[in-house]
C-alpha cells in the first residue's frame, strides 16, 4: 500500500506536466548581442519558396514563405510575374538565399519581453483562394508592412488568414487598419489581439525583419 501510494505522488506531477497547456511569453527577458544568425540555402531544380519553406530543416510550414521573400526579393528569380504567385514560381537552381534561423527569432520574441508588449494585429483577409491572399500579402510587403499567414478550418473548409503586425496598442493597430481599409478597399479588415502561441509563433520574424520592429530594438 506505501509503495502504491508513493507510486502514484511520483506519477500525479509527471501527467499533470504531460496534459499541461504550453507557456509562451513567460521566460526571463533575453538580452540580444545584435548579431544575427541565417542560414544560406542553394536553390535546387523545381525549387519554389513555399517548397523550401516546407522543409523540415527550414521552417516546416510552407505558409512562412514570405520571410524568405522579405529576405531575397532583391534576387533576379523572385521577381513578379502577373499569373504566378511568387511562392509558386519555379527558382533558377543555384541561387544562395538567406534563411532565418527559427532559433533566432524565438530568441528576439523574447528580447525585452516583445512579445509581451507587441501582440496586436489587423486581420486583412480570411480566403479559400490562397492566391488572392499571397497578392495582398505580396502588395504589403512591398509597402513595408509586416504580414504573416495561418490556416484555420471553418465548417470543415481551410481558410489562409492573413495578418499585419506587430503593435503595442489597440490604438496603433486601428490607425494603420484605417489606412489598409482605404489603400486596400477591404472594409472587412479588423484589429485583434493575438493569442501568445501566434505572438510567440510570428513576433520575432517581425523584430528582426521589418523596418519598425527594428527600430524597437535600436532603443535598446
Amino acid at each position: 500500500m506505501i509503495k502504491t501510494c508513493l507510486l502514484i505522488k511520483i506519477l500525479i506531477p509527471s501527467i499533470i506536466l504531460l496534459f499541461a497547456e504550453p507557456v509562451y511569453c513567460e521566460e526571463d527577458d533575453v538580452n540580444s548581442s545584435g548579431e544575427i544568425s541565417y542560414k544560406v540555402y542553394l536553390t535546387k531544380r523545381g525549387d519554389t519558396l513555399n517548397e523550401i519553406a516546407k522543409k523540415i530543416d527550414i521552417y516546416g510550414d510552407e505558409l512562412k514563405w514570405p520571410f524568405i521573400y522579405i529576405l531575397n526579393k532583391s534576387e533576379p528569380g523572385l521577381k513578379k510575374e502577373k499569373d504566378i504567385p511568387v511562392e509558386n514560381k519555379i527558382l533558377p537552381a543555384g541561387v544562395n538565399l538567406a534563411i532565418l534561423l527559427t532559433r533566432e527569432t524565438k530568441k528576439y520574441a523574447l528580447y525585452d519581453s516583445l512579445c509581451k508588449k507587441f501582440n496586436w494585429v489587423i486581420n486583412v483577409s480570411s480566403d479559400v483562394k490562397k492566391d488572392e491572399i499571397s497578392r495582398l500579402a505580396l502588395n504589403l510587403m512591398d509597402s513595408n508592412y509586416f504580414v504573416y499567414l495561418t490556416e484555420f478550418d471553418h465548417e470543415n473548409i481551410k481558410y489562409t488568414r492573413l495578418r499585419v503586425g506587430f503593435y503595442p496598442s489597440r490604438e496603433d493597430a486601428d490607425s494603420d487598419a484605417g489606412i489598409l481599409k482605404d489603400k486596400l478597399n477591404l472594409p472587412g479588415i479588423w484589429v485583434v489581439r493575438a493569442g501568445p502561441e501566434e505572438v510567440y509563433e510570428f513576433v520575432g520574424f517581425y523584430g528582426l525583419l521589418s523596418q519598425q520592429g527594428r527600430a524597437v530594438y535600436s532603443k535598446n
